[in-house]
């Protein structure tokens, strides 16, 4: 009975870590979660290797608010920045 309970937590904790891990990389958390609970602790090892997925980090932060796209460069800078990081643009403050 205590090897079944222990299973089921190291099945919970594997599906918790996974779904977070996942959303902080940029990937599909409900994905990851459902692959934990399939395959338990191994996913989110592959998850731990995984690279971040960058476009869809940057795709987030635009529409949360927090990073806009350069007007000049196209480049993701933050949403209150008045010269472009990349292209040293000045850009007008809406704030």
């Amino acid at each position: 009975m205590e090897i079944i309970l222990v299973g089921l937590l190291v099945a919970l904790v594997s599906m918790v870590a996974a779904g977070v891990v996942a959303r902080n990389k940029g990937r599909s958390a409900c994905l990851w979660v459902v692959i934990a609970f399939l395959l338990g602790p191994i996913p989110l090892i592959v998850l731990l290797v995984l690279p971040a997925n960058q476009e869809a980090l940057e795709s987030q932060a635009v529409q949360a608010g927090t990073m806009k796209h350069c007007p000049f460069c196209d480049e993701i800078i933050r949403a209150k920045a008045i010269r472009c990081s990349h292209c040293g643009a000045s850009l007008e403050y809406k704030g």
